[in-house]
């Protein structure tokens, strides 16, 4: 019986299928690796890594009436800032209820700070659940809170991180100005379609610019749900300063930090302008930006 013959991949000879070398052109006649078994091995070894590492964490299940530890914001960030591998064995992955004073109010998270001048610079940040954002819209800068959440240790800014973290709604001060707005919306279900046509063009707000800075001090989740993407017309500001792409105006309580950024389109627009005037802007208003609240297709008066 011949032998099982094939070519050469070299020289393209017939040779034997079990020739170690070409006898014409002495090339290695190897097997392809994909028919070596351990290759299958060392595969199957990887799936299973991969399989592994690609689940990841278990999500966990928060008993959020049943609090692991119940702290205070101050004492929660004094012990991180004294120790933070005492406080992590303490506090980290553990269902946490802290209590303390609204900072900054975001998208995505809020601020928990506390009354100690020596934690001044650092916060309890609380990313809330998905459920959360009508309740979000009821906190208030400085105003009471306590939230229910997974500590997960500190971020970059050394502020403790809480997750999946829900209010706690009976040790909190709420407004009512959402559900007040519900309430009102479910009495008035047959004017719905009217209201729908009625908010796709752009609202016309006037408002005073100090009013319109302290509701985003005082939070600019609720704020945007009232002035973002409104035609604002902002009275009793005054120029601060004037840049080549927009106009920052100031109001004139000493204890707001923010100013209104209004950019416009044409320097012929500004070319009176000076700053300490007073002025009125009128524009599209964008939401908060960077701590500042920025305007544009702004017109000056």
């Amino acid at each position: 019986m011949s032998a099982k013959m094939k070519n050469c991949k070299v020289c393209n000879a017939e040779i034997a299928s079990n020739a170690k070398t070409c006898p014409s052109c002495g090339a290695k006649n190897k097997k392809p690796i994909y028919k070596k078994p351990w290759i299958y091995i060392i595969a199957a070894v990887i799936v299973v890594i991969v399989i592994a590492v690609s689940g990841g964490e278990k999500p966990v299940e928060i008993d959020y009436s049943n609090p692991e530890i119940v702290v205070a914001a101050d004492d929660i960030l004094s012990e991180y800032l004294a120790n933070s591998v005492n406080a992590d064995e303490k506090y980290k992955d553990k269902v946490v209820e802290v209590s303390g004073k609204v900072g900054a109010i975001n998208e995505a998270y809020f601020n928990i700070d506390g009354d100690d001048d020596d934690n001044m610079f650092y916060s309890v940040a609380v990313y809330y659940a998905a459920d959360q954002g009508d309740t979000i819209r009821q906190l208030k800068k400085d105003s009471k809170v306590t939230v229910v959440g997974l500590c997960k240790s500190t971020d970059v800014f050394s502020d403790v991180k809480l997750e999946e973290a829900k209010i706690i709604a009976e040790k909190s001060n709420l407004t009512q100005t959402t559900a007040a707005a519900q309430s009102s919306g479910s009495d008035n279900g047959s004017n719905t379609e009217a209201q729908q046509k009625e908010n796709a063009q752009p609202e016309t707000v006037e408002v005073d610019i100090d009013t319109l800075l302290q509701d985003y001090e005082n939070n600019s989740v609720a704020a945007d749900d009232k002035y973002k993407g409104k035609n604002l017309i902002i009275t009793g500001g005054a120029i601060n300063d004037i840049s080549d792409k927009y106009v920052r105006i100031e109001g004139y309580d000493d204890m707001i930090w923010m100013w209104v950024n209004a950019y416009f389109s044409s320097k012929e627009q500004i070319s009176s302008l000076k700053n300490g005037d007073n002025i009125t802007v009128k524009g599209i208003c964008r939401g908060d930006d960077f701590g500042d609240i920025k305007i544009t297709d702004a017109t000056f008066e």
